[in-house]
């Protein structure tokens, strides 16, 4: 049974090493066999199946409520009380409605901003009345959308306590349900 395992372990790590070394750009590494058989043919993902790009912006969502706040809209993560600690699924159909929305706001221009996102959202004007053909809605009224891209992990501990307003893009919209 031993044998069997560390036999297991051997294979499929060999297959992780491969698949990493290929997705990984030219390097004097070498493995053994590697000119005679191209791994991207049996895992043509490679290593990008497990991860996507860190470097991806993010797309925030924010409600404005009648006082005039702005809310985050998502309703993920999806483990919270909220969700049933995972049970009800609404979270999970939140992106491909976002990806509807966004679709339909491809053409629409999106305002730099360099600070608090929120104050950006606050003063950009109210864009395209969209509706949204999502069976079970979320986003409905002023949504406020943020493309973000990631804080570097250099910047982790820059700002000590504070965060750190990355730039960013804005959208407001206002979305029929």
């Amino acid at each position: 049974m031993g044998l069997l395992a560390l036999g297991l372990l051997l294979g499929w790590s060999s297959v992780a090493a491969y698949a990493l070394h290929a997705a990984l750009p030219y390097n004097p590494l070498q493995l053994p066999f590697e000119d005679r058989f191209d791994i991207r043919l049996v895992l043509p993902e490679g290593w990008a199946f497990f991860t996507r790009d860190p470097r991806d912006e993010r797309i925030l969502s924010y409600l404005r409520t009648p006082d005039g706040q702005w809310l985050r809209a998502a309703r993920t993560p999806n483990f919270q009380p909220q969700n049933s600690f995972g049970i009800d699924r609404a979270a999970r159909a939140q992106g491909v409605e976002m990806g509807l929305l966004l679709e339909a706001t491809r053409q629409l221009g999106r305002h730099a901003c360099e600070e608090e996102p929120l104050k950006c959202l606050e003063r950009t004007p109210s864009g395209q009345k969209l509706r949204n053909e999502s069976p079970n809605p979320t986003f409905c009224g002023q949504l406020g959308l943020v493309f973000q891209p990631a804080v570097p992990w250099a910047w982790s501990r820059s700002n000590r306590g504070k965060t750190v307003a990355m730039p960013s893009k804005v959208l407001r919209l206002d979305v029929e349900c």
